[in-house]
Formats: C-alpha cells, sequence, structure tokens
C-alpha cells in the first residue's frame, strides 16, 4: 500500500460552530429534538431538546463531519445535527471536501489524528490545526485511499463484535435474564430524600477534594496509573502512566471534570489532567462500594449536568450548595442494598441490550 502525506486542510474546511448563551438555554426533554455537544466532542445531557434554529447546527443524514475544540484539546465524529454548549469560538467543525465519505472513513482518519490530539492540551495552541500534516493510503493517482480506508475499519468493526461476544461468553454473561427479585427492583416505586453532596454540610455525603493538575505535555503512555481527563470516552481514562506518589489521586471515588462535567467512577489510583477537576470520596464505608458509587455516578448527572457548563463550570466552592435525590428505607436511610440491587439488574438489562446491538450488526457472527 503506497502512502501520502496530506493537510487537514487538503481534505476538510473548517467551520467555528456558532453556541447558544447560557441564557436561551431551554433543557426541557423533547423526544423529536436535537442533543447539546459540549466541549469534550460527547452529549452534554443524556436528553434532546429544541431550540430556536439560529443556534442548530445541522448535518445531513450520512454525512458526518469532525469536530474539535481548542480550549481541552478533544476531537471526535458527529453524525447528527446539534446543539453547541457556550458561545465562544472554540468549537471547530472540519466538514470534509468530499461528500461521500462516510463515518468510516472518517473513523479512520480520526484515528491518526487523535495521537496528534493527545498531545494537545490547555495550552497548546491550535490555530494551525488546518496545516497539521499526516500519512493517508492513496490510490495509484495519489488521492486518498477512500475505499481502503472504509474496507480496513469495517474489518476492525466486525472483530471487534466477534471478540465482544466471545468475551461475553466466556465470562458466562450471555444469559442476562432477569430474576423475578430483580424485575421487582426494577419496577420497584422507591421514595427519594434530597442529600447535600458536600459534607461541609451537616449530613452531607462526599469530602470533596480538587486533584492535582499533570497536564499531556509532561506524561508518557507507559505505566501503571491510569491518567483520567475531563473525556467522556473510555472512563475518562486517555492513558496509563507513571508519576510522582505525590501528585496520584486515591482511588474509589467519583471523579468530575471540572469543566466538562463529565463524572465518572474511578476504581483505582490515578493521575488528574487537572486541578479544576473534583474528587468525591464517600464518607459512609457501605456507600463505598462499586455499585453504589455507579448509582451515585448517575444521580449526580441527573442533578447538575444541567446546571454546569464550560463558561459557569463546577467548582469545590460552587458544589457545596449542591445536592442529589437519593432512595431511602422505610426510616429515611440512604438504601444502599436498593442501589446495588438496582445497578445489579442494569447491568444485566444493557447487556441484553449489547448482544442484541452486536447480532443486529455482525450478523451470523
Amino acid at each position: 500500500m503506497k502512502y501520502a502525506e496530506f493537510t487537514v486542510g487538503d481534505l476538510f474546511i473548517k467551520k467555528t460552530v456558532k453556541g447558544y448563551p447560557k441564557s436561551k438555554e431551554n433543557l426541557t426533554p423533547v423526544k423529536n429534538g436535537y442533543y447539546v455537544y459540549g466541549q469534550n466532542i460527547k452529549h452534554q445531557y443524556n436528553f434532546k431538546i429544541l431550540m430556536n434554529d439560529i443556534y442548530l447546527y445541522k448535518i445531513e443524514l450520512g454525512h458526518p463531519i469532525l469536530a474539535y475544540t481548542s480550549s481541552v484539546g478533544e476531537i471526535g465524529l458527529i453524525e447528527e445535527s446539534f446543539y453547541r454548549s457556550g458561545d465562544n469560538g472554540a468549537f471547530q467543525a472540519l466538514i470534509p471536501k468530499d461528500n461521500q465519505i462516510s463515518k468510516y472513513e472518517l473513523q479512520y482518519i480520526l484515528s491518526i489524528l487523535k495521537k496528534h490530539f493527545d498531545t494537545y492540551g490547555y495550552a497548546t495552541s491550535m490555530a494551525h490545526i488546518i496545516d497539521l500534516s499526516f500519512s493517508l493510503p492513496v490510490t495509484d493517482t495519489g488521492s486518498p485511499n477512500y475505499n481502503y480506508m472504509k474496507n480496513y475499519m469495517v474489518e476492525i468493526e466486525n472483530n471487534q463484535l466477534k471478540r465482544t461476544k466471545m468475551f461475553i461468553e466466556s465470562l458466562g454473561l450471555s444469559d442476562c435474564t432477569l430474576t423475578e427479585e430483580e424485575k421487582k427492583i426494577l419496577s420497584l416505586k422507591k421514595n427519594y430524600k434530597e442529600f447535600f453532596i458536600d459534607n461541609r454540610n451537616k449530613g452531607g455525603l462526599f469530602t470533596i477534594k480538587n486533584t492535582h493538575s499533570i497536564l499531556k505535555e509532561w506524561i508518557k503512555n507507559s505505566g501503571k496509573y491510569p491518567y483520567v481527563t475531563a473525556g467522556e470516552g473510555n472512563n475518562s481514562i486517555s492513558a496509563y502512566v507513571d508519576f510522582d506518589s505525590e501528585q496520584i489521586e486515591e482511588g474509589n471515588c467519583i471523579s468530575i471534570g471540572g469543566k466538562t462535567m463529565v463524572v465518572t467512577y474511578q476504581s483505582e489510583d490515578y493521575v488528574s489532567n487537572d486541578s479544576h477537576n473534583l474528587a468525591l470520596y464517600m464518607d459512609n464505608p457501605r456507600g463505598r462500594t462499586e455499585k453504589v458509587q455507579l448509582f451515585m455516578v448517575s444521580a449526580i448527572k441527573a442533578a447538575l449536568s444541567y446546571k454546569y457548563t464550560w463558561g459557569d463550570s463546577i467548582s469545590k466552592s460552587k458544589i457545596k450548595s449542591d445536592t442529589i435525590m437519593l432512595p431511602i428505607t422505610e426510616i429515611g436511610d440512604i438504601d444502599f442494598d436498593y442501589m446495588e440491587k438496582y445497578i445489579t439488574s442494569m447491568e444485566k438489562v444493557i447487556m441484553q441490550k449489547a448482544l442484541k446491538e452486536i447480532d443486529k450488526l455482525g450478523g451470523a457472527i
């Protein structure tokens, strides 16, 4: 296979995506609306909304784009029309000059560009992204070999589906049938109660800490500690690194991306990319199990994802006044047992959906 060098500008048109001001945000869920994309090129909320069309960035079906944010050094693929939160110029669309290419060709190019973006951070200038050079397979005429790229990515997808299904079967998880108790748990109408997140309030649940700040430029992708960023994919882990022990964050906690409001559970000790990120440590030992904290992650997302944005981000001082709703027992205590059983039941439901999707995409794998 022949390869040649191309710049981003050879293949894409760069366009600033205008966002909406916070004052115009309407967070009423609408089934036939559009998702809001944040600085991490992910859905900022887990529901769709409708706003004035002047804030909608339209993408034709089957004609995806790439997009990146200079503020956090994230790049991703978008296949749907969307709103963009924030009204600064940090969000850029990369529109393919060849409008016949599909998501597969863009996934191939994205995998290359991500290697460059992994070295970018808050302090990195991205003014010349359009001149960024990278290597692609080419045809005999020297044009990008999009047919090869597509076939390559389709093969990877099919192989991944096979490996995923084999992995699920090897763990004995292919039978995801819910027990009667699990069905009851999922249909149960529980009473909920409001709790302060921060233990600086009476009855607050967590000790809140700002993490250390280890920039991308300082690390190498070789080590044992997860490097946790504000990105949403892969549980916010972008690499595994070794670093000064004094900069290591204690695991078994909930992490909140300070600028992106990405909330994750981190089971192991880790390294954080930004001191704006928060680490939440549950005070009650009964609540420090993985499943309880996964429930807490969802509760925190539901309570706070609508509230904070890039321009008005969460902080240790702001979270002091924030609350979440949690299920309670008959005497008003947090129902940790219910939370664990609910997550266990939902894991089965999600696994059922995953297996169906694998069978649908992979045919007779």
